[in-house]
């Protein structure tokens, strides 16, 4: 009769990159602010002439600081607007969607530089 032998399977280890680890954040300033965080993203891309002042302009410079968009940890950065009213001041709502540690990092190096961003 034949004897039963444990199959025993010997894999090579994976080449494929670990998954990153997405992650988000909100980030929220007053209008007052605004000229602040453009210099600091300014600074940060070597453009002293980059017009910053449309959460459009901002949304791409934000992107091409942190490399969001380019391929490298995928995620999407989301810049608002919010018309000030009779009673409250504008704001600008920066918000960051499943984008890599390093994008993040980035984004807070920017946002660290400015007095009063949350």
């Amino acid at each position: 009769m034949p004897r039963l032998i444990p199959h025993v399977s010997v894999r090579a280890p994976s080449r494929r990159p670990r998954a990153v680890e997405h992650v988000s954040a909100e980030y929220a300033f007053g209008r007052s602010e605004l000229p602040a965080v453009a210099a600091a993203l300014r600074v940060r891309l070597r453009d002293r002439r980059r017009a910053l002042d449309t959460p459009e302009q901002l949304r791409r410079a934000l992107e091409e600081a942190s490399s969001v968009g380019a391929g490298v940890g995928g995620g999407r950065i989301e810049v608002r607007r919010i018309p000030g009213a009779l009673y409250t001041s504008e704001s600008w709502q920066v918000r960051l969607e499943s984008v890599a540690p390093a994008a993040r990092a980035a984004v807070d190096e920017v946002m660290s530089e400015v007095r009063g961003v949350r």
